[in-house]
């Protein structure tokens, strides 16, 4: 006796339709979760926490800039390219820039350590070779900082960073910060004018060391006297490139004092993350997004928690929000 062990038209016929409803539920499930809504959603959020990431890490300022109409967001952050602690009697700066010193001297009593005295001879100035680092591009922003103490009288320039950027302090005690601008003139990037920011009288008493800091992020120059902003400008151009050596005071006129501690920092920008067609920030989207060098959003900037609104094909609406804290929600 035997039993057939094949599968009968009635049963393939069965399995066929099972097979066809599991099928079309699971495509019409994917289909439901709307790849681009996902995908627009993970990428806002990872440039975001990319730009929190970066001021954390670098104890620096950055910011997450969105263009509306084209859909498109990128971080940006401050980079450290070069200090200089003038120490070991030698002109030796962090990532292997070193440079030479005429007729100024390394001098005890710094801010911290030793400090680089430009009131020991005629013609004294310090020269570090920038202008061929890549890393000192400042077309998208700066920050310079140093301390410094007026040791003379007259006032000069104090530091000149390649013709780009530059600090000067007056005899009254008044605090100059600059730069120079780049423009587009037919058709093709050249120097522009001069964008300054100048303090009161007194801002650095002669004797005693006094910390600066000039800022720039393409939305404003701002000029801080230990840790305080003092001064600041609007202004959105960008910055003409470095094209000289970094130097310390001015031979002809030199500056009547000391300096000590100087960190020059630049710009990094990422590259731009687009939107997928289907999506498109809301009308009412801020530009700029601004984290503070603890990670947290910049309270200048931002009163209140900011919420980001993306608006979709059809007609919905979803929001991403960032706390005080820096952190991303949505």
């Amino acid at each position: 006796m035997t039993s057939d062990s094949g599968v009968t038209l009635l049963e393939l016929i069965l399995v066929m339709m099972i097979l066809g409803i599991v099928v079309g539920g699971g495509l019409g499930l994917f289909s439901a979760l709307d790849v681009g809504r996902r995908q627009a959603v993970g990428l806002v959020k990872n440039v975001l926490r990319t730009a929190q990431n970066s001021a954390l890490a670098r104890t620096a300022p950055a910011c997450v800039r969105i263009d509306p109409e084209n859909g498109s967001l990128r971080a940006e952050a401050l980079a450290v390219v070069g200090t200089w602690h003038f120490e070991n009697g030698a002109l030796e700066g962090a990532f292997g820039l070193d440079g030479g010193v005429e007729g100024a001297e390394f001098v005890r009593g710094g801010y911290l350590g030793d400090a680089l005295s430009f009131q020991t001879g005629d013609h004294a100035v310090a020269r570090i070779p920038i202008e061929t680092e890549p890393s000192f591009d400042f077309h998208d922003g700066f920050r310079l900082e140093c301390a410094v103490r007026v040791e003379g009288t007259g006032g000069g320039r104090l530091i000149d960073v390649g013709g780009s950027v530059g600090l000067l302090i007056n005899a009254a005690g008044a605090v100059r910060g600059e730069f120079l601008s780049e423009i587009l003139k037919d058709g093709r990037l050249q120097p522009g004018g001069t964008i300054a920011v100048e303090t009161g009288p007194g801002l650095v008493p002669p004797s005693r060391w006094t910390r600066l800091a000039l800022e720039y992020d393409r939305e404003r120059l701002v000029l801080h006297v230990d840790g305080v902003p003092v001064v600041e400008q609007a202004e959105v151009v960008a910055v003409w490139k470095v094209e000289a050596p970094l130097t310390l005071s001015d031979e002809r006129r030199p500056f009547p004092g000391s300096i000590d501690n100087l960190v020059i920092s630049a710009m990094v920008t990422d590259e731009s993350v687009e939107l997928p067609d289907s999506v498109r920030f809301a009308g009412e989207t801020i530009p700029c997004i601004r984290f503070d060098a603890g990670g947290g959003l910049d309270r200048r900037t931002h009163p209140e928690p900011v919420l980001l609104w993306l608006d979709y094909e059809d007609g919905s609406r979803e929001s991403i929000g960032v706390g005080f804290y820096g952190t991303v929600d949505g």
